[in-house]
Formats: structure tokens, sequence, C-alpha cells
């Protein structure tokens, strides 16, 4: 599959004591530092992509090496196959669209 990411040249990490308001703001910096990657992402030998995601599809971690060339914690999922995620978990497009 291909996924498109935003991939940010330099992600620093938010602390979530943080109130709302500030969240939102810098998800917006961390977004205008991003560049759009188009990557292929492939499956592990246990048959899942290996992807620790956020409920806003950002990569915390990987659970094995098959993306860990092309994905790395801070990219945030946006869109498979040109199928936007919007505000839904990557497992549910890849449940609906690509079983």
């Amino acid at each position: 599959l291909a996924c498109r990411c935003y991939s940010p040249t330099k992600f620093y990490g938010v602390h979530m004591d943080t109130d709302v308001l500030f969240l939102k703001i810098e998800r917006l910096r961390r977004l205008y530092r991003s560049e759009i990657l188009t990557v292929p992402v492939e499956r592990g030998d246990n048959g899942t992509f290996g992807l620790g995601l956020s409920d806003d599809n950002e990569v915390l971690r990987l659970h094995h090496d098959a993306n860990a060339q092309v994905i790395e914690p801070g990219d945030q999922v946006i869109s498979v196959e040109g199928v936007p995620l919007g505000r839904g978990p990557l497992s549910r497009l890849l449940a609906e669209r690509f079983a």
C-alpha cells in the first residue's frame, strides 16, 4: 500500500498536560513544518504493518522493522492508496477497503 504521511522535519513531543487550545496550535505548527510524502508500506512477517498509531493516526512507535526505512515516529498517516483518512482511524479504512 502507498501511504501519504505528514513527516515533520523536526519532531518535538507535546506533553498532554497542556490545554486543548495549545494542543491545536502545536498541531498546526507541526503541520506547517512538515512535508507530505508518499511512501510504500509493507506488511511484516506477522501480516501487520507494525504501526502503533494515536487517535490522530500519528505514528507513535514501530512494532517491527518492515517499514522503518520509510516511516518514523512523529509521522502522521493522512491517506492510503489515494483514499483520505479524514478523522477516522487507519484501522477502519484498512478493514473497509483493503482487507
